[in-house]
């Protein structure tokens, strides 16, 4: 999960669309471990690697935490977002390679990742899988308390010369405009 965003009372989950396996359909079940969390709720399309899980179970809250190198807990936040700029430094916490940086080498990026054209993201050097691999996608992209992008995906090319992308974070933001992204420090 990248992000948590609202409209109301109503909470999601911000994740690359790739790992949503009925494109949003709105009855998919999706958990966390064993326990229910929420449905499948919708996608952006048009190859922009993005989409939401609607927050459907009692007892659940959405943060603007994000776990950066605890194991437990959430060591981090987000209280903003932005674009970023070629030669920046970049962050992201994925599930297989954990929390680790490296640098936007393109701020406008259109790759075929598994035969998926997806247009308009953010490039970020790679090196030997270092940065991203399988299992990162739906990741925060940020740097700092800052919140630029989702994880989307990585070269076949392998060696110093991989490359990771992620989906920008605009792309939430002009396909759900009604949602307002979270950012408060207590958990909702």
């Amino acid at each position: 999960m990248a992000a948590t965003a609202k409209k109301g009372t109503e909470r999601y989950i911000i994740t690359a669309e790739h790992c949503l396996s009925s494109g949003g359909d709105g009855k998919t079940a999706v958990n966390q471990n064993t326990s229910k969390v929420g449905v499948e709720w919708s996608t952006a399309g048009n190859g922009q690697d993005i989409g939401l899980i609607k927050i459907t179970e009692s007892g659940r809250q959405i943060s603007n935490g994000v776990i950066k190198s605890s194991t437990t807990s959430y060591d981090g936040y987000f209280n903003g977002d932005a674009g970023v700029i070629q030669g920046q430094s970049v962050c992201k916490s994925g599930i297989t390679t954990g929390y680790t940086c490296s640098t936007v080498t393109s701020t406008s990026f259109t790759p075929t990742i598994s035969g998926v054209i997806r247009p308009d993201q953010i490039k970020i050097s790679n090196p030997n899988y270092s940065f991203q691999n399988n299992g990162d996608s739906g990741a925060p992209l940020f740097s700092l308390n800052t919140l630029h992008g989702v994880m989307s995906g990585k070269s076949s090319v392998t060696g110093t010369d991989a490359w990771a992308s992620a989906t920008k974070i605009s792309t939430f933001h002009t396909y759900w405009s009604d949602l307002t992204l979270f950012t408060y420090g207590t958990p909702y």
